[in-house]
């Protein structure tokens, strides 16, 4: 039996991707709300909302708009509840709502605006990295906050709510990543961004992060999704981090592939602001490759906020060997290998009819 505190890392939440478009042209329940603050009564934008069955089972999901507004379907006639979490905030369900057959229930969500204090770290959650069960209050605690943004930057892509004007670059270094080609760079704007494509973490666990194509190494940088997938969770441990004098508004969660793990993984930190426990960015780099591969070799994910409260990746980027064209092996040069830096960064947010959400600084 999972203990309590594994149950809180659990996301069967991510089921809900394939129930949720097997079964939404057959409901007809749905339950139509507003999450307000309990003490100032003003819209909470970016909640993440779940309709609970009686049994505690999610059977839809949603986030609240800039208005707090939501709306959420039931698969049937029942009592079901509402889950309201907030990055930051203290998580409230509301007691048993009663759904009748094809009724859409209108509801407001006064939800509490107690903050939620990340624990400090202590010498020993800083030394032992443990899996998910023996990790602690602690650790449970930032990754409830991580994963809540995880979650709504997945739920903000999936519903194509915004219109992405981005820059794409390709560049090759050597391996003093020095650039020894010219920088493709070209920019864009997209209905739908998804700035890389992982593959399914079961898939990512059973065969590694690296993938061997005709000679040719493919590393896969880890997706939301990937992230907060049990399988991620199961093949993982986790351990506090402090960061160095430059950001010590941060907190980091670190985590790596658990002893005995021979395939090539990841290992990386997880950096949330220690004021408001929302997600910064993530650092990873690559384990179990050869060292002459892979001493460079990661990437970084940088998530942001928009002022609907939805969320999304600002920046992505990942540095992969390469073998470099043109240079021979000889005694004094072994190696004949260097680096792709792939690059996807959002310059501005637009509404699908054009209305311009945010505009980014662009960066040289």
């Amino acid at each position: 039996m999972r203990s309590r505190l594994r149950d809180r890392f659990s996301v069967g939440w991510a089921l809900l991707l394939l129930e949720l478009a097997a079964s939404r042209s057959l409901r007809a329940q749905a339950l139509r709300g507003q999450a307000l603050g309990q003490q100032d009564q003003r819209p909470v934008a970016g909640a993440l909302v779940y309709l609970l069955d009686s049994a505690g089972r999610p059977t839809d999901r949603t986030f609240t708009d800039e208005a707090g507004r939501f709306l959420v379907r039931a698969t049937g006639p029942a009592e079901y509840s509402l889950l309201v979490l907030r990055i930051g905030y203290q998580k409230w369900q509301s007691p048993a709502l009663r759904l009748a057959n094809r009724d859409t229930l209108d509801y407001r969500a006064y939800v509490p605006e107690s903050p939620v204090q990340l624990p400090a770290l202590s010498i020993e959650t800083r030394r032992q990295c443990r899996s998910a069960p023996q990790a602690g209050a602690t650790i449970a605690a930032m990754w409830e906050e991580a994963r809540k943004a995880l979650e709504l930057t997945e739920l903000t892509r999936q519903r194509s709510l915004f219109q992405f004007r981005i820059v794409r670059s390709t560049r090759r270094l050597d391996r003093a990543l020095v650039p020894v080609e010219e920088e493709e760079v070209d920019t864009t704007t997209l209905t739908t961004y998804q700035p890389f494509t992982s593959l399914t973490p079961e898939s990512l666990v059973a065969a590694g992060f690296v993938r061997d194509s005709e000679g040719v190494a493919i590393y896969y940088g880890p997706d939301a999704p990937v992230l907060f997938s049990d399988a991620f969770l199961e093949h993982h441990c986790f351990r506090g981090m402090v960061p160095g004098p430059s950001e010590s508004s941060l907190v980091g969660l670190a985590f790596e592939a658990i002893r005995g793990t021979a395939l090539p993984d990841i290992a990386g930190v997880l950096w949330l602001d220690r004021q408001t426990a929302a997600l910064q960015y993530l650092e990873f780099h690559y384990t179990n490759v050869a060292p002459e591969l892979a001493d460079q070799a990661g990437g970084r994910i940088e998530f942001l906020r928009l002022p609907t409260g939805a969320w999304i990746i600002r920046r992505w980027w990942i540095q992969a060997p390469i073998r470099v064209r043109g240079v021979r092996i000889s005694a004094d040069r072994p190696r004949p290998y260097g680096y792709r830096v792939r690059e996807r960064r959002v310059l501005e947010v637009l509404t699908t009819d054009g209305r311009r959400v945010l505009q980014l600084r662009e960066e040289p």
